[in-house]
């Protein structure tokens, strides 16, 4: 089954390979790519109150692990 899911390494790093080597895709940027395609990404991906959450959720999950004990507020 978790092969009909996932990807292999090459399939993983293909759309990436495209963009970056494709001249056609020369001076495109900011677009979403997957499985060598342009796509839209989901409503989530654009929402900026969820893209604040997961900064904020970030920067404290980093602070733990750089500095253990210490509380940080923002």
């Amino acid at each position: 089954m978790a092969s009909k899911l996932l990807k292999s390494t090459s399939q993983g790093a293909a759309s990436t390979c495209y963009v970056a080597l494709n001249p056609q895709t020369r001076g495109v940027n900011g677009k979403y790519f997957a499985d060598c395609n342009e796509c839209h990404c989901s409503a989530l991906a654009n929402d900026e109150i969820e893209a604040h959450k997961l900064w904020k959720h970030t920067r404290a999950l980093i602070h733990r692990r750089s500095f253990p004990g210490i509380t940080i507020f923002s």
